[in-house]
């Protein structure tokens, strides 16, 4: 009888390193940003082997074993996230950035993992406006990758945001974790941490992901959205 008791209570632990690792980000994001022209870190910089977004927050959250490690800082490592084929000490980062934290293509329109995205450039809600999420590992290295996504855009590619909270639960999500007992924190872009279920989460529209007001404001499933 004590050992569910037990596991509950570790979890709601996890759960709440979790929150304190979502504020710790939000905090490195911002020193970034003070110290890149108010931009925030691109989501994925491969074109120049930085890496991504994680990385780049190395100066305020420094990596495991000093700059040169491949093992980046505890605080990007969500306590209950499990990977196959790793333990959970030995995982890399398990926390994706949403569309509001890519920035606009150089040529041509949409958002791209390449560039830095502005503070001035959210128009949305920012308490509504999620920034960070929970990643399920990435689906390519299933086994031999112990990182999820760096972004989880709302449309593009073969895994997204769209395609996850249309599937019909979390247990066909293929990019969203929500790995505390069928719920996700999400980190906003005003800084809050909250707690959200899967059908909550189905709220969320695709102008709140992206950080943008476009003509047609929708959510996953087709609903009207908000801004």
């Amino acid at each position: 009888m004590l050992l569910p008791a037990l596991n509950k209570a570790r979890e709601k632990g996890r759960t709440a390193v979790c929150v304190s690792n979502l504020h710790q980000i939000m905090v490195a994001i911002r020193l970034y940003s003070d110290d890149n022209a108010q931009q925030m870190p691109p989501a994925s910089y491969g074109s120049t082997g930085v890496g991504p977004w994680p990385k780049l927050l190395g100066p305020y959250m420094p990596r495991r074993g000093g700059l040169t490690s491949s093992m980046a800082n505890r605080t990007f490592i969500c306590p209950s996230a499990q990977y196959l084929g790793f333990l959970n000490q030995n995982l890399g980062f398990t926390y994706a950035c949403t569309g509001a934290m890519l920035g606009h293509a150089l040529a041509g329109t949409g958002l791209t993992v390449s560039q830095p995205r502005k503070d001035i450039e959210i128009e949305t809600n920012p308490s509504e406006t999620p920034l960070i999420v929970e990643g399920m590992q990435d689906q390519t290295k299933i086994g031999t990758g112990a990182d999820c996504l760096s972004n989880c855009s709302w449309s593009s590619g073969s895994y997204n945001a769209s395609k996850d909270l249309s599937c019909g639960g979390p247990s066909c999500c293929k990019n969203l974790d929500f790995r505390h007992t069928g719920g996700m924190n999400i980190l906003y872009y005003d800084g809050s941490v909250r707690m959200a279920t899967y059908i909550k989460a189905q709220l969320i529209s695709e102008c709140l992901w992206d950080g943008e007001k476009l003509s047609s404001c929708k959510t996953a499933t087709g609903g009207v959205g908000a801004f």
